[in-house]
């Protein structure tokens, strides 16, 4: 029996006609040029304003948050902006706020921003820490604004609240809120026993409270090395609830990435590489996790800095669910990406076509400066080269160095990195924003050819067609088999997508209708063949029917 597959490509052709911005560069719908800065002193050149996250609320209004002087010591500060790049009026009454954190009555607090999140009913959760200068104690602090820019007095009274573990060193750094709107922080604090720092974590209900069903009194503390300094970053929920914490730990020799996950009463998952705990060593020099998100299908990323001989590069690693290293990514977990020089990867988003963003800063030689710098991956771990063509993009601002912190992602595509700029005097927020494209889906437009009967020089369609597919990898049923006049539906097959690295590998299956000149069309009995899997990709595509051999494409067809 011989059976041939007919791969059509003039659709695929046309779709490369059309012309897009190039993924990577700048978006000038934003702001004209791509970039915006902001300054909160509006002209002080004592004042800092520095940028630390981002976030993007429902209606796609931007808020970047961080830290600015007030003239005598540090604020929380927030921006707001339109889509355009403009400061939203409607936000605080000029886009911008400040609030000083009062502790006790010491006075002069040093407030510092690390993270931001947005809850579903729009609201906004910063946290970061306040430290009494004349006690010289820090505490984790958490504040929730409306989403007008007032403070919100549903939490904790007055929108604000600390936390101490009873030590003087006890800084926040990230945030998430979990599907049941509790709130969970993560951070650092000293060990009261070793004078070391741990990771810290501390959940609140939605009313500022801590939350007792976490771990007794709703924070605890993890310790990776006894002794060495363990400062955690970033904090994931996945889709059971468990939390998973990134950092790295320092035994004063070198730093490796850290990972801990708990279980959602806060004890250790003994599940997670038998201990709930983890550390990740490149083997030169020193690592940091700075950023973590869990993929749909369950997998960990880790973003952060690695140190090799003689630069400072991206680093990024996939762990699969139970802690170990996932081999289908880069073969071994684990990838280095260097700009020219020494390059920092502070956050991480994930686009749903399963490619990965990473945006930090990198020093540019020729400008000796620092600038934005952005890698795209593919969900192999190799550069996504459709992006500014090397997968890596940097961008400058015209006085002086640049700091880029958080990026995020918009409906659109579009990527959001958010950080610091000098302005020739002092520092300022700033943001850029690029273009970007997320395939969401793939069309297969193929013809296959079933050796039998034929009524030339079509195949015989005079089977009777069930209404409900006899596959079980994609029971489909329709309500009738679609009436296409001189070229009736023949018989259902099954359209397979596989991995391109490995052919027994299914990643996909749809059911669909074969006609009488072999073309495969969707149960409509018109549409190509839809799958879900990202585009910009490869794949084997393999047809299978009930009465005949299954039928696979000899090399990967690239879409």
């Amino acid at each position: 029996m011989k059976t041939t597959i007919i791969f059509l490509t003039a659709f695929l052709l046309f779709c490369a006609s059309l012309v897009f911005p190039q993924d990577g560069s700048l978006d000038t719908s934003f702001d004209t040029d791509g970039k915006v800065t902001t300054d909160f002193s509006q002209g002080n050149n004592s004042s800092d304003d520095n940028g630390n996250s981002i976030a993007i609320q429902p209606d796609g209004k931007i808020i970047v948050a961080g830290t600015m002087f007030n003239g005598s010591d540090n604020d929380f500060a927030l921006t707001r902006y339109n889509s355009d790049g403009s400061l939203d009026n409607t936000f605080n009454g000029n886009g911008k706020l400040n609030t000083d954190i009062i502790v006790d009555t010491f006075g002069g607090n040093e407030d510092e921003v690390y993270d931001v999140a947005i809850q579903s009913d729009g609201k906004i959760v910063v946290v970061g820490y306040t430290s009494t200068t004349a006690s010289g104690i820090d505490y984790f602090a958490v504040v929730r604004y409306n989403p007008d820019g007032s403070l919100d007095s549903l939490f904790s009274n007055d929108g604000m609240t600390t936390v101490s573990f009873g030590t003087d060193y006890q800084q926040a750094s990230g945030v998430v809120i979990q599907p049941d709107g509790k709130i969970v922080v993560v951070g650092n604090v000293e060990n009261f026993d070793t004078g070391a720092i741990d990771f810290a974590v501390a959940r609140y209900n939605t009313d500022g409270s801590l939350d007792n069903t976490f771990d007794g009194d709703g924070t605890l503390t993890t310790d990776f090395n006894n002794g060495g300094n363990d400062l955690a970053r970033d904090v994931a929920i996945q889709s059971d609830g468990k939390i998973v914490v990134v950092g790295y730990t320092d035994d004063f020799i070198d730093g490796d990435i850290a990972l801990a996950r708990y279980n959602t009463d806060g004890s250790l998952d003994t599940s997670f590489d038998t201990d709930g705990k983890l550390t990740t060593d490149f083997g030169v020099g020193y690592d940091y996790g700075y950023a973590v998100t869990i993929q749909s299908d369950g997998k960990i990323l880790v973003a952060g800095q690695v140190s090799d001989a003689s630069l400072d590069n991206f680093g990024l690693v996939r762990y699969n669910t139970d802690g170990s290293f996932d081999t289908s990514f880069d073969l071994d977990g684990k990838v280095l990406t260097n700009f020219t020089s020494y390059s920092y990867g502070y956050d991480m988003a994930l686009q749903s076509d399963g490619k990965i963003l990473v945006g930090g800063t990198t020093y540019n030689p020729t400008l000796t400066k620092n600038v934005f710098a952005i890698a795209k991956y593919n969900s192999d771990g190799s550069l996504d080269t459709s992006f500014n063509s090397t997968g890596k993009v940097t961008t400058s601002f015209s006085s002086g160095d640049a700091d880029g912190r958080g990026i995020a992602l918009q409906s659109d595509g579009k990527i959001l990195l958010a950080g610091t700029s000098y302005n020739g005097s002092n520092d300022d927020f700033a943001i850029v924003r690029y273009n970007n494209s997320i395939s969401t889906s793939i069309s297969v437009d193929i013809k296959v050819f079933l050796e039998g009967p034929y009524n030339s020089p079509n195949m015989n369609a005079s089977l009777t067609v069930p209404t409900t597919s006899p596959y079980s990898e994609d029971p489909e049923t329709v309500g009738s088999i679609p009436n296409i006049p001189g070229n009736e539906v023949v018989d259902w097959v099954l359209v397979q997508l596989r991995d391109q690295n490995d052919a027994s590998n299914i990643l996909e299956s749809q059911s669909a209708f074969i006609l009488q000149d072999g073309t495969i069309v969707d149960v409509d009995g018109s549409s190509p063949v839809q799958f879900s899997q990202p585009g910009n990709s490869s794949y084997y595509i393999a047809v299978k029917h009930r009465n005949h051999l299954a039928v696979m494409s000899n090399m990967p067809v690239a879409f």
